[in-house]
C-alpha cells in the first residue's frame, strides 16, 4: 500500500534532504576557500615583510625610514604620495677605490711645520696668527675663493707685464724664460682661468692662441709639451664647453708629436721637433736613454685625443709604454729612474718616486680613472707601486 511512508513520502524526504545538503556544501566550500586565502596571505607576509632580507622588507624599511626622518624634520606627506616611486636614471659605473681602507685615505695633518720654508718665512702650519695680510684668519669659503681668484689675477698681471707670449715668467729678474717658444704659461693656464671664472684673462689667452701661437718649433721636450701644450688645449676644449678652436689645435699638435713615439720599442724619444713637416715623418727612430716621467706621462693626453676624434692611433701609441713596462725589472713595483728606452734595461740603480719619476706613478691611477676603470693594467701597476712605496 501506498501511504505516507511509501514511495511518495520517500521522494519528498529526499528532496528536503537535498535542499539542506546543497547549501551546506556551498558554505563548506566557501569556508575552505577563505581559510586558504588567510593562510596564503600570512605566508606572504611572513616571507616578504617579516624577512629582513627580502626586497619587499627593504622597500618597507626604506619607506618608514623616510617617514621617520621627515617626521623628525616636521614634514608631513601622505602615505599614498610617498608610496609612488619614480624609475631611477641609469647610474654610471662606480669606481671602487683600490685601497678602500680608511687608513689609506685619511691623514692627520701635523700641528707644526719644521721645514725650511716654515723657518724662513714664519708661515707655519701650527702658527695660528692671522699674518700681516690677514690671510691666516680667513675661514669663510666664499672669501677664500675670492682671495684665490685675486691672487691668480695678480699673478697673471705680472706675467702679462714682463713675459707675455713667452714660456715662463722669471719673477726674480722681472723678465722671461723660453724653453720652446710655445707660450707654455698661456696654453697651460687656459683651463685654470676658465675654472676660476677670470673671463677677461681667459679671452686674452684665447686671442693669443688664435693669432700668435706658432707650433713650428725645433727640439722640444716630448714630455713637457704633451702635458702642458696638448693637455692644456684638450682641457680648454672641455672646460670651454666645446670651443672647436682648441680641438683643432690639439689635433694639429698631437699629429706633430705622434712620430716621436715611432721608435723601435714604442717608447717616446725625449726630444722632438714639432715642425710643419714632422707629421710626414715615418722613419722608425731610437728612443735612447730616457726616464720614467718622460716616457710614462703621455697616455692620458693622447687617450683624450683618441676619445675626442675616434682615431685610435694616438692612444695605441701612448699605451705601448705600459705594455713594455710589464717586462721591465722592478723592485716591489718600483722602477729604476733612468733606462734604455729601446731595450728597457736600467741605466744605473737609482730608484725614486720623486723628480724624474713621480708623474709616471701618478698616471698609473689617473689613466685608470680617465678610462672609467677599464685600464686595469695601469691599476695593477699602481697597486704594486703603492705597496712598494709603503715598505
Amino acid at each position: 500500500m501506498l501511504g505516507p511512508g511509501g514511495p511518495r513520502g520517500l521522494r519528498h524526504g529526499e528532496r528536503k534532504a537535498k535542499r539542506w545538503f546543497m547549501p551546506s556544501c556551498q558554505l563548506l566550500l566557501i569556508a575552505v576557500v577563505l581559510l586558504f586565502v588567510i593562510l596564503y596571505g600570512w605566508a606572504f607576509l611572513s616571507i616578504d615583510v617579516l624577512n629582513p632580507e627580502s626586497e619587499a622588507a627593504s622597500r618597507h624599511s626604506e619607506f618608514f625610514s623616510r617617514k621617520l626622518v621627515r617626521a623628525q624634520k616636521g614634514e608631513t606627506n601622505s602615505v599614498r604620495s610617498e608610496s609612488i616611486t619614480q624609475p631611477e636614471a641609469p647610474k654610471r659605473k662606480t669606481l671602487v677605490h683600490p685601497f678602500p681602507e680608511e687608513r689609506y685615505r685619511v691623514y692627520t695633518l701635523p700641528t707644526t711645520d719644521t721645514s725650511q720654508r716654515c723657518r724662513l718665512t714664519g708661515i707655519c702650519d701650527g702658527n695660528y696668527t692671522c699674518g700681516p695680510d690677514g690671510l691666516g684668519c680667513i675661514t669663510a669659503a666664499k672669501e677664500r675663493q675670492q682671495r684665490v681668484r685675486d691672487a691668480a689675477s695678480w699673478s697673471w698681471l705680472g706675467y702679462k707685464k714682463y713675459a707675455w707670449g713667452h714660456d715662463e715668467l722669471n719673477a726674480q729678474a722681472r723678465n722671461y724664460r723660453d724653453w720652446f717658444q710655445l707660450g707654455l704659461t698661456i696654453v697651460d693656464s687656459l683651463d685654470t682661468l676658465l675654472i676660476l671664472g677670470l673671463e677677461d684673462e681667459y679671452l686674452e689667452a684665447r686671442q693669443w692662441v688664435v693669432n700668435h701661437m706658432d707650433m713650428n718649433q725645433q727640439g722640444v721636450s716630448t714630455f713637457e709639451t704633451t702635458i702642458r701644450i696638448l693637455g692644456g688645449l684638450v682641457s680648454a676644449f672641455y672646460h670651454s664647453g666645446g670651443d672647436e678652436l682648441f680641438l683643432r689645435k690639439a689635433i694639429d699638435f698631437a699629429e706633430r708629436l705622434l712620430p716621436a713615439l715611432n721608435t723601435t720599442s714604442g717608447t717616446a724619444t725625449a726630444r722632438w721637433s714639432v715642425t710643419d713637416d714632422s707629421k710626414l715623418q715615418q722613419q722608425t727612430i731610437s728612443a735612447g736613454v730616457t726616464n720614467l716621467a718622460e716616457a710614462g706621462t703621455l697616455s692620458m693626453e693622447f687617450s683624450s685625443v683618441t676619445h675626442l676624434t675616434g682615431r685610435p692611433e694616438f692612444r695605441e701609441a701612448a699605451m705601448l709604454f705600459w705594455y713594455n713596462l710589464m717586462n721591465m725589472e722592478n723592485t716591489d713595483g718600483l722602477y729604476c729612474t733612468t733606462f734604455d728606452g729601446d731595450a728597457y734595461h736600467c741605466n744605473g740603480h737609482h730608484y725614486t718616486f720623486g723628480a724624474s719619476a713621480d708623474s709616471m706613478y701618478e698616471y698609473m691611477i689617473k689613466q685608470w680613472v680617465l678610462t672609467n676603470g677599464t685600464d686595469d693594467l695601469c691599476l695593477d701597476f699602481y697597486r704594486k707601486a703603492i705597496a712598494g712605496m709603503r715598505k
